[in-house]
């Protein structure tokens, strides 16, 4: 069983290491690169708790571990920051999945957990970018009511890729 949890600030050091994992795991899938984020220094990732929604798909391990003291990595993430923007309220980014747990709908609880933050802060709507050719990623997005705007750009970690705008109206 998975359990979707918001990262609090003691949990940034779970949190770096789950994204330096799908930075490694899927380059391609992120506008930032595992080398530039390897180097970010621990007030970063402590910031990244504050200043986003963070979420982390973690395995129960209450059976396994019966005192519950051995942190379980976690196996998926995604982050919706609040934005200043008249196009979007909201920005979704960061959303992976450990390939293990790909099928299994924990994107999908992950993309609940973000939009129902989204909902208690009264965004009217949500935007986030897709990679060419992520299949997954795009049937994720459109079956929760995602749709292109028809924006597109270069991804900033390799310009050879295109990007796609996704966007749910909430209001």
């Amino acid at each position: 069983m998975i359990i979707i949890r918001r990262a609090g600030s003691s949990d940034w050091a779970r949190l770096r290491d789950v994204r330096l994992r799908s930075l490694a795991a899927d380059p391609s899938a992120f506008g930032s690169s595992l080398a530039r984020e390897q180097a970010f220094g621990d007030e970063i990732w402590q910031e990244r708790t504050r200043t986003s929604a963070c979420f982390l798909a973690v395995p129960d391990d209450r059976d396994g571990d019966p005192d519950g003291d051995e942190e379980v990595a976690a196996v998926g993430v995604g982050l919706i920051r609040a934005l200043t923007e008249e196009d979007a309220d909201g920005e979704i980014n960061a959303m992976w999945v450990d390939p293990e747990y790909r099928g299994t709908g924990v994107g999908g609880q992950l993309l609940q957990a973000l939009l129902e933050t989204a909902r208690a802060g009264r965004y009217r709507s949500v935007r986030l970018r897709v990679t060419a050719g992520n299949q997954a990623a795009t049937l994720l997005y459109e079956r929760a009511g995602f749709v292109p705007s028809g924006r597109t750009e270069p991804l900033l970690s390799d310009p050879q890729l295109t990007t796609a705008e996704y966007r749910l109206e909430l209001a």
